[in-house]
């Protein structure tokens, strides 16, 4: 078994194990039970971040499940899943440390990109005509949708949208997401001025392109779209989680929003060709970028074979 090979079964043991902690525990968390329990004071939590209460909320969730996560691990059936995943003592040995290590980043990027959605709802419902509050808490709720197909696709390619969506990189190195990428949508909320099937079929194009193997090497689809969660009647941690921000969005955040509607971009709508044009640069140009905000994954692979995989034009299993 090469070294790659090594690496797609921890990150498949880690993603059941994650799964599991979700399916069985996640209505330890009463915050999802009962999202009205959320203190409307986070808005004001990560000091560095004072001045943006809608991602302040969404790092009180990451730190919450963060201790979550350190606190049920040792009640996970590890030899379970080690057995069926085939796994060495040393593959065992590295896939409980991580489960430890890394319990910050199982659920940061996540939780970060779904924050930007949030954040970017009010400048695109206020363009296209929607100006009450209430209903962009609508419309945020239905974006789950939207954010679903974001996430069910493996993580270089969610991360290359990500970076294609972004107008701004804050000082803190936060993601500022630009309503000319999208406009309201019925079904899912928003949606992009491309459609979004028609992205990520680039996006999965320009990895092949520029790394061959690597999107294939280390998946990442979001497992908490696929983990009903048993004390929640089996709805999944991705909508739990999801209803908990829009509880907290409608009340807390929202109210306060005052958008300029005269400093809001237009949609855009490039052509096929423009788009395809921008997203290979993305990939080929900003890999970098692109890791960063796949830390979940990438945090398994030791420092030699990620340069390997940066730089290698065929990956060989």
């Amino acid at each position: 078994m090469t070294e790659l090979e090594q690496i797609v079964l921890q990150h498949d043991a880690r993603s059941q194990l994650h799964k599991d902690q979700m399916i069985e525990h996640g209505g330890d968390l009463d915050w999802l039970r009962d999202p009205s329990i959320i203190p409307g004071r986070i808005t004001q939590y990560d000091q560095p971040h004072i001045d943006d209460p809608f991602l302040n909320a969404g790092n009180w969730m990451i730190d919450r499940l963060t201790d979550w996560c350190l606190r049920v691990n040792p009640r996970l059936d590890y030899a379970k899943v080690f057995d069926e995943h085939g796994l060495s003592n040393e593959q065992r040995i590295n896939v409980r440390t991580m489960m430890n290590d890394q319990a910050r980043v199982a659920f940061a990027p996540g939780v970060s990109a779904m924050t930007e959605l949030f954040t970017v709802v009010p400048n695109i419902a206020v363009r296209d005509g929607v100006e009450d509050p209430s209903e962009w808490t609508n419309i945020a709720s239905k974006a789950r949708k939207f954010g679903v197909l974001m996430a069910r696709n493996g993580t270089f390619v969610q991360g290359l949208l990500r970076t294609y969506f972004v107008d701004e990189i804050t000082g803190n190195g936060d993601y500022v997401l630009g309503e000319e990428h999208f406009v309201l949508d019925e079904n899912t909320g928003i949606t992009t001025t491309t459609s979004i099937t028609a992205l990520v079929g680039l996006a999965e194009e320009a990895i092949k392109a520029t790394r061959p193997g690597i999107q294939d090497a280390i998946g990442g689809t979001c497992p908490a779209i696929y983990a009903p969660v048993k004390a929640l009647d089996g709805k999944t941690m991705y909508n739990a989680i999801w209803d908990a921000y829009t509880s907290f969005a409608d009340v807390h955040l929202y109210p306060n929003v005052a958008v300029d509607a005269d400093e809001l971009m237009p949609a855009i709508r490039p052509t096929i060709q423009e788009v395809t044009g921008v997203i290979d640069d993305i990939a080929t140009e900003d890999l970098r970028a692109i890791q960063e905000q796949c830390i979940a994954p990438m945090a398994m692979v030791p420092p030699d074979v990620l340069r390997a995989i940066a730089s290698a034009s065929i990956l060989e299993f």
